[in-house]
């Protein structure tokens, strides 16, 4: 780390679970340490810290030390904003971002929140608190957005002082696979209702038909996992469905299988997807709610579109991928595109500047 620190960011989150934004403030975090600055990861409700934090971030557990329920949580930032009065805090989650505004009220620190998911569903729709998180993110320093769909949802006031910011991709994400792929088709998403893994399974079920050796393996964790072992049994496909669970190599098993499906409801930015296109998995995706997989994916040049529970397009999606290695290879060709639209350089210096209003331009 440089001598002279060029700032001091603090992430606060309630676990660092597996999720995608987690993963998000992992490689800022990176950026932001290589580039001379202080990152601090702070967890405030459960030890559950499931990716490898860069070198020279530092790590605090303020869940390990007493109460952690909602009030807790905030008297536990404040007081870590009263000792790093220079700090900036940065947080993801919509409940935590209130949290942190809250704890920051009267104090200099500067707190920026980021919309990650369709805005709607941050409260399960209960508007009273939607009226809460728009009142409280009028009042913090920064609001940024994944998606310019997602700006558009809020008030002009939080829309005037918000950004566009899309996520970075992992440097250390695997190359591009120019080897024989296996003969699996993967997918990756908390086994929740949003993430919809029952048309995956249904149409991995008509895919099945035509290619009995091909594998279905799923990546995640999550309350619907029986259901979804249930419905695979029930289709007949119960011996070639693998649930992976949650796996930090995860990336490197996606990178070398035949196709990639993401098949939710509603999406932000998709980080499994925008992973498998920069690796050169051809995929296929919904038209979701939010918009997240239409912002990257131009159907029939760099991957697939369907409709949400059309399990017979996904299957037929799947099957020209499988069945026609050239139109695959077209396909992988041009989402690796993707790489150097969302470079962690390129990213991470759009947060820099947002932030701490360095030069820079916008992503696009």
């Amino acid at each position: 780390m440089s001598a002279v620190i060029a700032g001091h960011i603090i992430f606060v989150d309630p676990y660092m679970a597996g999720g995608g934004a987690q993963r998000v403030a992992v490689e800022l975090s990176r950026y932001f340490v290589q580039h001379g600055y202080r990152f601090t990861v702070c967890i405030t409700k459960e030890n559950r810290l499931a990716y490898d934090l860069p070198e020279d971030v530092e790590l605090v557990l303020t869940c390990n030390e007493g109460r952690n329920d909602a009030a807790g949580q905030a008297f536990a930032i404040r007081r870590i904003a009263k000792r790093f009065p220079e700090a900036k805090f940065l947080s993801f989650m919509p409940n935590q971002n209130l949290m942190t505004i809250a704890a920051c009220v009267g104090l200099p620190n500067d707190v920026y929140v980021s919309v990650r998911n369709v805005p709607s569903e941050d409260f399960n729709g209960n508007q009273a608190l939607e009226l809460v998180r728009n009142r409280a993110y009028g009042r913090a320093a920064g609001v940024i957005f994944q998606l310019q769909s997602q700006k558009a949802a809020f008030p002009r006031n939080i829309q005037d002082k918000g950004k566009v910011i899309p996520n970075p991709l992992s440097p250390l994400l695997p190359e591009v696979c120019h080897g024989i792929r296996r003969n699996v088709i993967t997918t990756s998403g908390r086994l929740v209702e949003q993430k919809n893994h029952e048309m995956t399974l249904r149409a991995f079920a008509l895919v099945h038909k035509v290619h009995p050796s091909l594998r279905l393996e799923i990546f995640g964790t999550g309350p619907r996992e029986e259901k979804l072992k249930q419905l695979a049994e029930s289709l007949g496909i119960g011996g070639r469905v693998d649930f992976m669970g949650f796996s930090k190599r995860a990336v490197e098993a996606i990178c070398n299988s035949r196709a990639f499906v993401l098949s939710s409801r509603f999406e932000g930015m998709p980080n499994a997807l925008i992973e498998s296109m920069a690796m050169g998995v051809p995929s296929v995706a919904t038209r979701c709610g939010g918009g997240g997989a239409e912002e990257f994916i131009t159907d029939g040049v760099n991957g697939r579109l369907v409709e949400i529970d059309d399990d017979t397009s996904l299957a037929n999606a799947l099957l020209r991928i499988v069945d026609d290695e050239d139109y695959a290879n077209e396909l992988s060709r041009n989402a690796i595109k993707i790489r150097e639209l969302l470079s962690a350089d390129r990213v991470g210096s759009q947060w820099e500047s947002y932030i701490f209003g360095r030069p820079g331009g916008d992503w696009k």
